[in-house]
């Protein structure tokens, strides 16, 4: 104390608040890094260029997808198909589940599984759909292998981080 003056602190957080704040920054950190990863394998050795990174010479951005492609050949790694055609479908689902996890943290547990599952639905609907010839594409068991499989994992995490209660 000086002069009489009592010390106040601006910020009081327990300890288990800013281990949860670390868990969740660390969550989104990983969902950003899935979602990257899909991004660069998609747009980096598929055969063909993807639709969204056609799209990007709409916004004169198409350099990007042509610098991507380069470095990526320059690197001279050939993945197997399945990392290049449904790796990223799984990374995608992972991201998702992870990031609406975090949205949806504090809320009703059943909200929260409701709103999570969306990601599973999404990519249980896509593959479908495509079996059925309304969307473009085909059905890949693989694909739809690797989106459970990233919604599990996405899930486990969650489920460790966020709902964990002591």
């Amino acid at each position: 104390m000086i002069g009489g003056a009592r010390h106040i602190p601006l910020v009081n957080f327990s300890n288990n608040e800013i281990v949860r704040a670390i868990s969740l920054i660390g969550i989104l950190v990983t969902a950003f890094i899935a979602l990257c990863t899909g991004l660069i394998i998609y747009g980096g050795w598929r055969s063909t260029v993807p639709t969204i990174f056609v799209s990007l010479n709409d916004y004169g951005i198409g350099y990007l997808s042509l610098r991507l492609r380069n470095f990526v050949d320059g690197l001279g790694i050939v993945p197997p198909d399945w990392m290049v055609y449904s790796l990223p479908q799984g990374l995608w689902v992972f991201s998702y589940t992870l990031i609406i996890g975090i949205i949806w943290n504090g809320a009703p547990k059943l909200l929260q599984w409701i709103w999570m599952s969306t990601a599973i639905i999404l990519a249980i609907g896509w593959e479908t759909l495509q079996y059925l010839n309304v969307l473009s594409g085909s059905f890949c068991w693989m694909d739809l292998s690797l989106g459970l499989a990233g919604f599990g994992l996405a899930m486990l995490l969650i489920n460790k981080i966020l709902f964990h209660e002591k």
